[in-house]
């Protein structure tokens, strides 16, 4: 029977291409079908060299993917939002409840306040990890069952808590998060439990369809660079975090230090008032009182060892902040980078453990000749002769358990998209840190040359209490070329209390 072959493009590599040319033809003549099959097959599947290098079934995509838009709040319609935590405050629930400190967190310009404790941060930074892998969510400080109503650990709580939520807002698909607007926004009690056991109950994201983005699309790229990168930057965390630990553990002696000294003062400062008192008793009862600038110099000693005493104490607390506090958010910043490249790690051995575990079972499958037993893809397989895909493994391999394999190839396209993701978030949480760094020191340079102008126009005011110390008259402890060219401007925002 001569049959005439239907026209169709034969530079296609894949033979399911050609469905619609066939479809339109199928009802002719089964013949038809066969003949076009085969001819395809011939032309694209028969070569050895060209199965090796056909692409798989479960390949994951690469490139820009789309993937659901969200959708803007008040806060991520801003352009330079900034909050604040303060105001922290000891909450006693009684016997059979366990008590917790609450802070107060105000968001500028949007002008919201709203009061959380720790369990809100942590649900929180949960939800934010399930919701969006592959981004870098700041850390926040661990779980501290013993001495978190002491001062110290309150203020070290406060500047983490204060740094996250910063943080955050770096990161347009973080600030446009629905979760983290109630958060900021939300003062209703009952309505927040509600949005946080919403928040609770959803499934964390395990593809890419869906994952909620700002820009509605994200990129997928397997390349081994960024594999590198990550392996990198997890050596560099290891190499640095010694460091780090050393630098807390000295500054914390150095705090101690200067506290212990400011004690020392205060007491000096009660002696020279001994000193004042017994001065003055002694004069009281002479008969003929005579001034005396002796009696007066214990006074101003004790006046100068109270300020004297003051300003230490005022310099360990600005220490604690900018050294031992900030030091102590950059070991948790290191916790989360570790974090994420085991996340991504863990991903690619279970996704690569369920490929070839489907790529063995097809194996047995194959091998058994059984089609009815392959669960084939009805979509993909309509068209084929059984005959073929028994003659054609890379075809059979295809459209047998269909199922299984789009399950895979979902997770190897999160495969992709955690391999390029994690590798940019590290560099740019990295590229954070230094801006970070940069703002931590000026402010510490700025207030160590307020603390020592303030101490010295005290102490000459002690000395000579009719000097006339107006702004023009106050000495001035002046920064160094050196620091000034290194930090630059220390215009900085001061924080509300």
């Amino acid at each position: 029977m001569n049959v005439q072959e239907p026209t169709f493009d034969l530079k296609k590599n894949n033979p399911f291409e050609v469905k619609k040319e066939i479809a339109s033809q199928e009802e002719k003549s089964p013949v038809v079908i066969e003949h076009i099959v085969k001819s395809e097959l011939r032309q694209s599947l028969i070569s050895k060299e060209e199965e090796a290098s056909r692409p798989s079934p479960t390949q994951a995509i690469e490139g820009v993917v789309q993937t659901l838009k969200m959708s803007n709040t008040i806060l991520s319609c801003e352009r330079d939002p900034r909050i604040y935590v303060g105001d922290p405050e000891h909450i006693k629930t009684g016997f059979f409840f366990t008590d917790y400190v609450q802070y107060t967190i105000k968001t500028s310009p949007i002008g919201s306040a709203v009061k959380r404790r720790y369990n809100d941060f942590y649900w929180l930074h949960e939800t934010l990890q399930k919701l969006h892998p592959g981004v870098y969510i700041p850390p926040i400080p661990k779980k501290k069952r013993r001495n978190r109503f002491r001062d110290d650990v309150i203020r070290k709580r406060m500047f983490i808590f204060e740094t996250f939520l910063n943080a955050c807002l770096e990161h347009q698909d973080l600030k446009s998060d629905k979760y983290f607007f109630y958060f900021l926004s939300l003062d209703n009690e009952d309505q927040f439990e509600n949005i946080k056991k919403q928040a609770t109950e959803l499934p964390p994201v395990d593809r890419i369809e869906n994952l909620a983005t700002a820009a509605g699309q994200v990129r997928l790229d397997m390349s081994s660079e960024y594999l590198q990168y990550s392996k990198s930057s997890e050596n560099y965390v290891n190499q640095t975090e010694y460091l780090y630990k050393k630098i807390r553990r000295l500054t914390n002696g150095l705090v101690t230090n200067i506290r212990r000294s400011a004690n020392i003062v205060s007491e000096i400062g009660k002696l020279f008032e001994d000193l004042d008192g017994i001065t003055k008793n002694f004069h009281s009862k002479l008969v003929v009182h005579e001034s005396n600038k002796f009696e007066d110099m214990h006074d101003s000693l004790n006046k100068m060892m109270i300020e004297w005493s003051d300003q230490l104490r005022k310099q360990s607390n600005t220490i604690h902040k900018n050294f031992l506090c900030f030091y102590k958010y950059t070991a948790l910043e290191d916790d989360a980078i570790k974090n994420m490249n085991i996340a991504r790690a863990k991903f690619e051995v279970e996704a690569n453990l369920a490929e070839r575990e489907l790529n063995d079972k097809k194996e047995r499958l194959y091998n058994t000749n059984d089609v009815s037993q392959w669960e084939l893809d009805e979509e993909k397989a309509r068209l084929i002769p059984r005959s073929t895909l028994i003659d054609n493994k890379t075809l059979a391999f295809e459209v047998m358990l269909g199922k299984e394999t789009q399950a895979v190839k979902y997770q190897n396209n999160m495969l992709a998209y955690l391999n390029y993701a994690t590798c940019s978030e590290i560099s740019r949480g990295l590229k954070s840190r230094s801006v970070l760094y940069r703002k931590n020191f000026q402010d510490f340079i700025s207030k160590q040359s307020e603390q020592l102008n303030e101490m010295q126009a005290k102490w000459m005011n002690i000395l000579n209490p009719e000097y006339d110390f107006d702004k023009e008259q106050q000495p001035k402890f002046r920064t160094s070329d050196a620091f000034k060219k290194s930090f630059g401007d220390n215009k900085l925002k001061k924080s509300w209390n």
